[in-house]
């Protein structure tokens, strides 16, 4: 164990050897005053050494884990030592260099000043009286979160100084200004009356305090995560969270205000975009918004939506009520079918006294019903037939008037000569309601059986011992039976699917047993007899 921790304290004395070197470094700026160091090399030196905390940490916690208990106490007291050293290093090179910045910007604001003096006594061109160097001046790129700054700036210095002329301070704008801000006032024309007009369009378009406010919130809202706790971490996010605040203060934004509108902010963000749009179109007779106009924007919008809902659903309702109108209409037509044939509550297609007619004997009765012999219904001929042909020769007539019986109807429409080969074949098993039908082609459309004389379509599963056990496995197989390519009973199907939703949605093993609800729906599913 001593051995392992031998070369970690090591390392932990060197990093103690660098914060040493940095607090003489300190210790040098403030006794030595001949040999002040620049704000390069301070900067420099504060760079290099801003993460010796976190190496420190990473070699402290490995010694405090190998180390034996009774020098725990030992290692916990160097680490605070460690701690209180750096943050006190570290802290006062960071005041040393934001003073040093802020004394830089100072003298360079007077030389800015002192220029403007002494240019316009030595020209008496306006124009040449202003040319200052161009980075001294204030400068502006577009950007919303540097507005302020600027313009307090601006203003101070050169737009509130009346020792300039209007075509000075013109001069003087387009050399502050970059990028997207240059372009709002370059094609204005350089003349002393249109300074004003330059300096009014270029408020007009960043002087705007909700764009402003709304920067600001962002900017604090998105501030970068602290990770891992570090002085220098805190320090900045405080600088930053401070500066925004200042520059919110200047808006004249603060106490309850500002807590309404940091709240309508944070709920704006949450709307859709369309909403959005419509409150930044919001004109409030206030400044700002207050929390009762969005709350009362928010209302009256959801009362909107909901009146356009209710008056679509009136709409849906009227056209689904001239739906189910015609729907009932076509029911009660249907529900008061009689046969031609035999006046029975069914169509002729379905009338047992047609269907034991021989072809000829089905013409003659065809014509003297006076039935389309296409379709078989009153009320027009065959010409005006809309029904599709025969679906043997395809010729405009009813597959049932078909002469060819001997080949193509005669295994499927039953008589008493010749019944139907699905009639006689159909075994039902009462107990388990399983259907078990024949295996005659003549008697199968595609997989799925079909009892002619009832029109009905079925199908049959495997009968499943009493014994076996439910599983996945099992419905699966059994639901892969069903062979329905044309979707002639889907309505069957897709109760199959869900119940194979639910299984795969449990996650079960292949041969693991189903629960019990689903034993009893699948049970109920293949009672249903088709």
């Amino acid at each position: 164990m001593a051995e392992d921790l031998k070369p970690l304290i090591r390392v932990r004395g060197s990093i103690k050897q660098k914060l040493t070197n940095l607090e003489k470094f300190v210790n040098s700026i403030n006794v030595e005053s001949e040999k002040i160091p620049t704000l390069s090399e301070v900067e420099v030196r504060y760079k290099n050494n801003e993460f010796l905390l976190k190496d420190f940490e990473e070699v402290q916690l490995k010694i405090e884990t190998l180390c034996e208990e009774a020098s725990l106490s030992e290692h916990y007291a160097e680490r605070e030592h460690f701690e209180t050293r750096y943050t006190s290093v570290i802290g006062f090179l960071y005041e040393y260099i934001n003073n040093k910045q802020k004394d830089i910007v100072k003298n360079q604001t007077e030389k800015v000043m002192g220029g403007f003096t002494s240019e316009m006594h030595c020209h008496s061109d306006p124009l040449q009286g202003v040319l200052v160097p161009k980075s001294k001046l204030p400068v502006f790129k577009g950007d919303y979160g540097r507005w302020l700054e600027f313009k307090t700036t601006y203003v101070s210095s050169i737009h509130s100084n009346t020792r300039l002329t209007k075509s000075q301070k013109f001069q003087l704008l387009r050399n502050a200004l970059e990028g997207y801000a240059k372009r709002l006032v370059d094609k204005i024309e350089f003349t002393e009356d249109n300074y004003e007009v330059a300096w009014a369009r270029l408020c007009k378009r960043y002087d705007n305090k909700r764009v402003l406010v709304n920067n600001h919130l962002k900017s604090i809202c998105n501030l970068e995560v602290i990770q891992k706790e570090s002085a220098s971490h805190f320090r900045k996010l405080l600088d930053e969270v401070s500066d925004h605040l200042t520059s919110l203060e200047g808006l004249h934004l603060t106490g309850e205000v500002l807590w309404e509108v940091a709240i309508i902010y944070i709920i704006s963000s949450k709307l859709d975009k369309v909403t959005y749009r419509d409150w930044k179109d919001f004109k409030s007779k206030n400044e700002f918004p207050t929390l009762e106009e969005f709350l009362d924007f928010l209302t009256n919008k959801a009362d909107l939506l909901e009146a356009i809902r209710e008056k679509n659903s009136e709409k849906y309702s009227d056209k689904q009520s001239g739906q189910n109108k015609q729907h009932s209409q076509n029911h009660l037509s249907i529900a008061n079918l009689k046969c031609n044939c035999c006046k029975g509550p069914h169509s002729i297609y379905k009338c047992p006294e047609f269907l034991k007619l021989e072809v000829p004997a089905r013409l003659e009765k065809v014509t003297k019903l006076q039935l389309c012999p296409n379709c078989l219904l009153t009320n027009h001929k065959k010409e005006s037939c809309k029904l599709g042909g025969c679906r043997v020769c395809q010729e405009k007539h009813n597959t049932l008037l078909h002469g060819k019986t001997e080949c193509n109807v005669v295994n499927l429409v039953s008589s008493p000569e010749n019944p139907s080969t699905s009639d006689t074949e159909v075994k039902v098993h009462s107990e388990a309601s399983i259907l078990t039908l024949g295996e005659h082609e003549a008697s199968k459309t595609l997989g799925i059986k079909w009892m002619s004389q009832a029109d009905i379509l079925m199908y049959d599963i495997s009968p499943m011992k009493s014994s076996t056990a439910i599983s996945k496995r099992q419905v699966l197989a059994d639901i892969s039976q069903i062979y329905d390519p044309l979707g002639l009973i889907s309505p069957c199907v897709i109760l199959a699917k869900i119940i194979i939703q639910k299984l795969w949605s449990l996650k079960l093993a292949w041969d693991a047993p189903i629960p019990n609800d689903l034993v009893v729906e699948w049970d109920k599913f293949r009672d249903i007899q088709i």
